[in-house]
């Protein structure tokens, strides 16, 4: 028994023992961590969060900083602190109840590299207005040049987009500063060059736009439409990575709503009807119709597909890096017959030995496209117009009634049609154009000293063109002639050279730093062009045109030019920082051009800025403020928006004379055709810019607020001059006008992780611009076009319209409507037409009574971006708008324009006796009374949101995969599908012209896409 109870005794207390231990390990986990979170002031991180590493299991801090998490795996687990605008950390327990934690601040969005021109700075240091956008802000859209990529995405940036194949969006910086050209300097890995198609967006690395005086100084005779900086992906350090992209997306164009065969009868016998009651000269009787019921915007538009592939190849060590890239795009285009295809190579290396780095950022390519532009902006036609013009009963092949190539284009008795055939004139021409092209730098840099770089860079952009075209001369509207069939080929070739030297020092003198550089650019460009054309092309056999020019039987015909132009500058740029609370910049540059005349061609152009960083006073203690700084600048830049040698006299060499009566031999001689103005010089601009930038929560909310204002001076405008003077060959340019440009911008970024699991960011941007004409010049005070009116005092091309004050709904109104005479203002009006208003008091209604009706100028402008990821899931929303701008749009002219035969909109509500409340006069063919183009019925709100790109993506993540792939990303893309806006053309993001700024001719739309996407990391 005693042996027994011994024995029990002793399991009892290993029982006991080992439950103790269990206990303690059980309460131990039970009892979790707890802690707090700070940041190196020791004030508290609210929002971080907090997980257990390799679990779900976590929480965030509250307003002070505190956290507690339980059921933790083990007391050895290990803790990951993170939180936006602070580096993540990984803490052990090592069986800590209790962990506090310090977070160091993570400034690294603040410490960007910037490229301000030949050079870069932090951008926390910025005394300047500069923009920056990264790949991943429109990495998922369809972008077809740098354009496309800029819409929405920086306030003072203005786009007008184009559909059209080939097409290149138009950019404005801060509005319109002068009266010739308002593109901004392009320049890519430092050279100078121009925004267009050849170029492959998935190469870049970051944009950079500068838009105020100081920023874009440093660039000096060319920057007063600002500077649009771009730099290339270069290779990191490490182990050869290969990058595959994939987009393929099919687009459409949205369908304007238009009247059935059936519906168009209806509608244009009742403005017949009307016509014959009212007298109207030459109408007589109905169309006796044809029973075609055609729709041309299914004719004419189609689905596009667009293919782009880019594959990528980059790596390096700690002596060089290297990336080369091969991208192909092929563009099938919205409508018929067209075609755009390209293919680049690019290649980026640099190679350091000793004090020595020499690289270069080449690429090569070629690009074909097939009928591009077919008059998207052209005046009162183009391809769009005519969908727009042509009626449905007639069909779009006729060979009984049709012209030479058996394409219907009605006839005077059956369907009197005013368009042209859009599917004839698509197949009766052609024009293909083909550019092989080289564009990049190269340099060599040698570090003298660690604080002081020389370095060399040399550019080149060549680039070869050729451009063959061909046309039936077919008839392709009715009423109008044959003509004879030709064949034109052309060429031509532009060659830039750029070398540039400069001197940069860079060096820290305790709490004081300085960067300085120094330098000297030389710019040649050379243009030649020769075409040759020929008519009366050979047909073959079954009719089909041979379309080289050789094939002409005609006397051939040739032409050709040669343009040169030199640009050498000399540069410099300080930068001081104290402490960096105190920054400090100046710019100057001076530029010689050969397109002006000696004396004239050497302009200088200063700038200085400062800037004042409170947040680092030491009387500044505001623990949730990150950052806080103010900057000023003030600057001038120029402009030579000039051709190659308008400072000289233009001679005609083909002149003949006949002396002796007619009875001696021609005399050859040589006539002057256009005046000169040798007294050509640089535009100047001078702008102010105030700004302020903050930094708050842990960086996670960024701001910043700019003011400007800008002048420009001595623009260059074309002088008109009278017949008498013997100048034909085109006004002479003169400095004479002034134009004021001033707004303000905002820009706010919040980010956030909530969790390990998901985060997000919403950026956006709002603007607003106006301009105002300050001078002509030479007493001229207004300028004016069909539509527009330019006054001193006003902004450039606002709408000159007659005003409409209704519809009159009975004779007796018409009556009453009673000028200073007591006689009717209107004597030939008919209730259900419009009454206008006569502004100059004079009793009638003529062109004397427009006045301004509209501004086409948006009062605002804004742009957003959204992103969002939660663990292998991640989303994306852009979009952009403007607001408060006038629309004149030429579509409803057409199709509401009754005194022709166009097509007509679907369920058109218009005045009748028994529709007396109807907002569109009454049907009347063959009279203008209510189809003035100058008149307000046509101008309606242009303003616009749009969803430019919605976008959801997957990453996979296949541990089989994974020994192959670093990652592969799926993403499906809708572009342009979602526009908020009560314009009812094709698109209310059209392209103006500088005098018609808010006039859409039929523009080319953008198209609607959906695209899939594939990026592929190995």
């Amino acid at each position: 028994m005693p042996n027994f109870l011994s024995k029990l005794n002793v399991s009892r207390t290993l029982i006991i023992i080992v439950a103790l231990f269990a206990f303690s390990a059980f309460a131990s986990n039970a009892q979790g961590v707890r802690g707090v979170v700070t940041d190196p002031a020791g004030l508290p991180v609210i929002g971080a969060s907090v997980f257990e590493k390799g679990t779900s299991n976590g929480t965030v801090t509250d307003e002070n900083g505190l956290y507690s998490l339980s059921k933790l795996a083990s007391g050895s687990a290990v803790l990951q602190f993170s939180c936006i605008g602070y580096v993540s950390k990984d803490v052990a327990l090592n069986g800590k109840a209790v962990v506090d934690v310090v977070l160091e601040e993570d400034n690294e969005v603040l410490d960007d590299a910037v490229a301000i021109g030949y050079g870069t700075v932090k951008k926390r240091d910025l005394t300047g207005a500069v923009s920056v956008v990264k790949p991943e802000d429109f990495k998922n859209k369809n972008n077809g040049s740098i354009g496309d990529i800029l819409q929405g995405a920086a306030a003072g940036v203005s786009v007008r987009s184009t559909g059209e194949i080939g097409g290149t969006p138009s950019i404005q910086i801060r509005g319109t500063g002068n009266l010739t050209n308002n593109d901004p300097l392009y320049v890519i890995d430092g050279l100078p060059t121009s925004n267009d198609i050849n170029f492959n967006v998935n190469d870049i690395e970051s944009i950079q736009i500068l838009k105020d005086a100081s920023a874009a100084a440093i660039y000096g005779s060319r920057a007063a439409n600002g500077v649009v900086i771009i730099t290339t992906k270069s290779g990191k350090e490490g182990k050869t990575k290969f990058e595959f992209n994939s987009q393929v997306s099919v687009s459409q164009l949205k369908r304007l709503k238009m009247a059935n065969a059936a519906e168009w009868k209806a509608y244009y016998d009742e403005a017949f009807d009307n016509a014959i009651a009212e007298g109207v000269e030459g109408v007589t009787s109905r169309m006796d119709h044809w029973d075609y019921d055609t729709d041309w915007q299914s004719a004419y538009f189609k689905t596009g597909v667009t293919q782009n592939y880019d594959l990528s190849m980059s790596g390096g060590s700690k002596t060089g890096n290297y990336r080369t890239s091969f991208n192909y795009m092929n563009d099938t285009g919205t409508t018929i017959n067209r075609l755009m295809e390209r293919y680049t190579f690019r290649v980026n290396t640099s190679s350091k030995l000793g004090i020595f780095t020499i690289g270069e950022n080449m690429l090569f390519g070629s690009t074909y496209v097939r009928n591009a532009g077919g008059g998207a902006v052209r005046k009162l036609g183009g391809s769009i117009a005519d969908v727009v013009r042509m009626i449905p009963t007639i069909p779009v092949y006729d060979p009984v009634n049709g012209n030479e190539g058996g394409y219907g284009i009605g006839n005077e008795i059956h369907a009197r049609a005013l368009g042209a055939n859009p599917v004839a004139q698509s197949n009766n021409r052609d024009r293909s154009s083909e550019t092989l092209f080289i564009r990049g730098t190269a340099f060599a840099e040698a570090n003298i000293f660690p604080w002081l770089k020389y370095k060399l860079n040399v550019g080149l952009d060549i680039s070869d063109n050729v451009v063959n075209s061909w046309t039936s001369g077919y008839t392709v509207a009715l009423n109008s002639a044959s003509g004879s069939s030709s064949a034109t080929a052309s060429h031509s070739r532009n060659n830039t050279l750029l070398v540039e030297n400069t001197l940069s020092f860079d060096k820290e003198f305790g709490k004081n730093k300085v960067n300085a550089i120094v330098g000297t650019t030389y710019q040649h460009t050379s243009f030649q062009t020769s075409s040759a054309t020929q008519q009366n092309l050979i047909t073959t056999a079954s009719g089909e045109f041979l379309t080289t020019v050789s094939a002409g039987t005609s006397s051939a015909s040739a032409s050709g030019n040669r343009y040169e132009a030199a640009l050498i500058s000399y540069l410099g740029r300080l930068n001081y920082d104290f402490d960096g609370r105190y920054l400090f910049s100046a710019t100057g540059r001076m530029d010689g051009s050969s397109r002006f005349a000696a004396g004239y061609r050497w302009g200088f152009f200063p700038s200085v800025s400062a800037a004042w960083r409170i947040s680092k006073e030491n009387f500044f203690n505001v623990g949730w403020v990150d950052d806080l700084k103010i900057r000023a600048n003030w600057g001038n830049l120029g402009s030579q928006n000039v051709g190659y040698y308008d400072y000289q006299m233009y001679i005609n060499n083909y002149a003949q004379y006949l002396f002796s009566g007619g009875q001696g031999d021609i005399t050859h001689g040589q006539t002057m055709v256009k005046l000169s103005n040798q007294n050509l010089t640089w535009e100047r601009l001078e702008q102010i810019n105030a700004g302020v930038d903050l930094s708050v929560l842990n960086n996670r909310l960024q701001m910043s607020a700019e003011y400007f204002n800008s002048t420009s001076h001595d623009v260059l405008t074309a002088l008109n001059l009278l017949g008498t003077t013997g100048n034909g060959g085109g006004n002479p340019y003169v400095n004479a006008a002034s134009i004021r440009n001033s707004g303000f911008e905002f820009n706010v970024t919040w980010r956030d992780q909530p969790n390990k699991d998901f985060s997000y960011s919403v950026s956006a941007n709002l603007s607003h611009t106006a301009n105002k004409l300050l001078s002509f010049g030479y007493g001229k005070t207004e300028q004016y076009t069909d539509y527009t009116t330019t006054r001193v005092g006003d902004p450039i091309g606002m709408f000159y319209m007659i005003k409409t004050l209704g519809i009159f709904q009975s004779q007796e109104e018409v009556d009453n409507y009673v000028g200073p005479n007591g006689k009717p203002i209107q004597p030939n009006a008919k209730p259900g037409d419009l009454k206008y208003a006569d502004a100059n008091n004079d009793g009638v209604i003529t062109t004397d009574d427009r006045v301004v009706a509209g501004n086409p100028w948006a009062k605002l402008e804004a742009g957003i971006n959204f992103s969002a990821s939660y663990k292998n899931w991640d989303f994306g929303l852009i979009g952009f708008g403007k607001f408060g701008n006038k629309a004149f749009n030429f579509n409803r002219w057409y199709m509401e324009g009754f005194q022709d035969c166009n097509s007509a909109p679907k369920n058109y509500d218009y005045w009748r006796p028994d529709n007396k409340g109807a907002k569109n006069p009454r049907l009347l063919y063959g009279d203008e009374r209510n189809v003035y183009t100058y008149i307000d019925r046509w101008l309606e709100d242009g303003s616009f949101f749009k969803i430019s790109s919605i976008s959801v993506g997957y990453t996979l993540k296949v541990p089989a995969l994974q020994k192959y792939f670093e990652s592969i990303h799926f993403t499906l893309t809708g572009q342009n599908l979602i526009t908020f806006t009560k314009y009812s053309g094709y698109d209310p993001d059209f392209q103006g012209t500088l005098f018609e700024p808010g006039m859409d001719f039929c523009t080319y739309p953008s198209p609607r896409s959906v695209i899939f996407s594939i990026n592929a990391k190995f």
